[in-house]
């Protein structure tokens, strides 16, 4: 699956470890800073540490994360023309949830109750919401993530932090959409 590099345990930080609501782990080859293409996924009986399969795919993973009930949803790149498609995975199966086309989906981020992605331009004005996983998306252009803001990933909102005032403490507020 790996090509000319075989498994070993000194290889296991190049995978991104993730669970999902059917108790199978995933190994995802790459990290999401990388523009090459081709990903090899493993998944394995999380009790039994089982190898259920194993396969490789063009494309890329440059996010996954856990969201609501524990489901793992990822964005799906596609090798040029590049393609973005936010996928649920579980039990081996891909269920588009989102498909965006060729406009660039990053930054997902998900809780026990909510999807946030970033959609478009990565200037943070273009950001979508679900609450219900990834069947419903509401466009979240009244709010922005800036470098004075930080995702809950317990409440499905922003605590953003204001700049220090004149008896040196830091003002914030939480944003909850």
């Amino acid at each position: 699956v790996m090509g000319d590099q075989s498994h070993s345990d000194s290889m296991s930080d190049r995978f991104r470890w993730r669970l999902d609501d059917a108790g199978q782990l995933y190994a995802v080859s790459g990290d999401g800073y990388s523009d090459r293409s081709g990903v090899a996924i493993y998944r394995l009986d999380a009790k039994t540490g089982e190898i259920v399969s194993a396969a490789r795919h063009e494309g890329s993973f440059p996010s996954l994360v856990n969201g609501p009930g524990g489901q793992l949803f990822g964005i799906y790149r596609t090798p040029e023309p590049a393609r973005y498609t936010v996928y649920r995975l579980r039990n081996g199966n891909w269920s588009p949830v989102l498909v965006a086309g060729n406009a660039p989906l990053s930054s997902l981020r998900g809780n026990a109750h909510a999807l946030i992605v970033e959609k478009g331009r990565g200037d943070g004005a273009h950001l979508l919401l679900s609450r219900d996983g990834g069947q419903h998306w509401q466009a979240m252009a009244d709010l922005y993530i800036r470098d004075r803001m930080e995702f809950d990933p317990a409440g499905a909102g922003w605590l953003r932090m204001g700049y220090r005032n004149r008896e040196g403490y830091y003002g914030y507020r939480w944003i909850r959409p």
